[in-house]
């Protein structure tokens, strides 16, 4: 019987970030004898399974579907600012966002989740710096990534980006690896939106530069911890 359900949608609609970390949150849970099932939205389609404890949502500022509002599960909503943040049990933000405070922030850094192949290394977050770029051609050309190279697996890029001596790349997962590795950082804007969070983050590392010092690499056991107290 699954205790915890973890809902997201395809890749193709928001990409593979999602799912990569929903990955690695199912394999630490089940390292804790916990059942994980995962359920991809998208359609009407109910689960074929039922009596999940705690079901959580990585699907962007997505509301939760009906049928889990219905259920007696404790719903998680992960880095959501739309409807599912409201319509959650508990909002936990693995990301920071420029509308939080500073503590809040903080927090959030510290909740980052990282893949644990970069975690096993020692956070080097001191010797990152940054670079503002107003493309990703200029960001890619000055951190000397051929763009459009061959897709790696995901194993196979955090050794990329642990080997290589700058990363070109907008606010987003990412560029947390990178910091947490020490690198030289090529930050461009994919969007207005990424524009506002990236250039929010460059201001408060300005005025309290030792603020990635929350990036400590324990993220992913915070957030297996909380979803285990609840079950």
């Amino acid at each position: 019987m699954s205790r915890v359900l973890l809902l997201t949608m395809p890749e193709k609609a928001i990409g593979s970030g999602h799912s990569l970390r929903l990955h690695q949150l199912a394999l630490a849970l089940k390292r804790h004898q916990v059942t994980v099932a995962k359920w991809l939205l998208g359609g009407e389609a109910i689960p074929p399974f039922s009596g999940y404890r705690v079901v959580l949502l990585d699907c962007r500022d997505s509301a939760f579907p009906d049928w889990a509002l219905k259920s007696r599960a404790t719903k998680i909503a992960l880095d959501n600012r739309g409807p599912g943040r409201l319509q959650a049990d508990i909002a936990y933000d693995a990301l920071p966002h420029f509308a939080m405070s500073d503590s809040e922030y903080s927090r959030a850094l510290s909740a980052v989740l990282l893949h644990p192949w970069l975690t096993q290394k020692p956070p080097r977050v001191s010797d990152a710096n940054f670079v503002w770029y107003h493309s990703a051609e200029e960001a890619y050309a000055a951190a000397g990534w051929p763009k459009g190279q061959r897709r790696l697996s995901p194993l196979q890029f955090l050794q990329h980006l642990a080997d290589c001596a700058a990363v070109p790349c907008y606010f987003g997962q990412t560029l947390f690896e990178a910091c947490y590795l020490g690198k030289k950082i090529a930050l461009y804007a994919f969007s207005d939106y990424h524009q506002q969070l990236a250039q929010d983050f460059l201001h408060r590392l300005e005025k309290s530069p030792n603020i990635l010092s929350a990036l400590d690499g324990q993220g992913l056991n915070r957030l297996c911890q909380l979803i285990l107290k609840q079950l």
